[in-house]
């Protein structure tokens, strides 16, 4: 896995490539209602949340590029938020194979 997109699509994330380095995509926990979204332009990542109209972002606007699976890995490792309403998504984040990446 040496990209982004492939990460978040093996997370479970419906996502549109709009060009190589351009997506977007949303996974939804149906037990909670929380919708995690993410968005990457080829410049800037972002990963937000929200549920009943109340929002907070994961990974605010950054500059990452879209190899950086590690980087974000890292990041959505130590989400204590993705931990509590995403348990089977943040269990994939810790064992899914990034050897490529890494």
């Amino acid at each position: 896995m040496n990209d982004l997109f492939t990460f978040y699509s093996k997370l479970g994330f419906n996502l549109s490539r709009n060009s190589e380095e351009y997506f977007t995509g949303n996974l939804i926990n149906k037990d909670n209602g929380v919708d995690l979204s993410v968005i990457h332009t080829g410049e800037t990542h972002r990963l937000n949340c929200e549920l009943n109209g109340m929002f907070c972002q994961i990974i605010p606007n950054s500059k990452i590029n879209i190899n950086e699976v590690k980087f974000v890995k890292e990041v959505l490792s130590r989400s204590n938020f993705l931990k509590s309403n995403f348990p089977n998504t943040f269990l994939q984040i810790l064992l899914l194979n990034t050897e490529i990446a890494e």
